[in-house]
């Protein structure tokens, strides 16, 4: 989900992997960041000029062909909407699904620039919920409380005991 905290908690979550993994060299990546890199424009650009389905299309192909050992990445919010990205995102990682009320998330996107206009908020964010969370919860190895002052550390533990489980 958008704003939740993805890249703000991946981030701080690569480098405590570090100190709890020694020597597997965990680094962080922001899939958005990426695809705007590789696009040479803004996602609010494509979206806004070349419409969502095209954005959509572009998504798909990052994921299709990224690959990171090692990596902590922030996906984008919208990335499970696609059933390919969901494929490979199943395949190949450790999925954590952030969670925060919806308040939460609604505050943090009225200060970004491209949504202000946004006339529904709580329908907006419902909507969004409605669609996506069935798709993270599947997704998931572990679900954590994103507003928790302690979510790394909660990440931390259940990464532990499910790899244990994994045996």
């Amino acid at each position: 989900m958008a704003a939740v905290g993805k890249t703000t908690i991946g981030k701080k979550l690569a480098i405590r992997l570090n100190k709890e993994f020694p020597g597997m060299a965990f680094s962080f990546q922001d899939a958005d960041s990426a695809l705007e890199w590789i696009m040479g424009r803004t996602i609010k650009d494509v979206i806004v000029n070349d419409g969502i389905k095209t954005f959509r299309k572009e998504e798909a192909q990052y994921y299709k062909y990224y690959t990171l050992d090692h990596a902590v990445i922030a996906t984008g919010g919208g990335c499970v909407e696609t059933p390919a990205n969901r494929k490979k995102i199943k395949k190949d990682g450790f999925n954590i699904y952030l969670t925060a009320r919806n308040q939460t998330i609604i505050d943090r996107l009225k200060k970004r620039k491209h949504l202000k206009d946004q006339k529904n908020w709580k329908k907006f964010i419902a909507e969004k919920n409605n669609l996506r969370r069935p798709y993270f919860e599947k997704l998931a190895d572990i679900t954590v409380n994103a507003e928790d002052p302690k979510v790394i550390d909660n990440i931390i533990k259940q990464m532990k005991i499910k790899i244990k489980r994994w045996g």
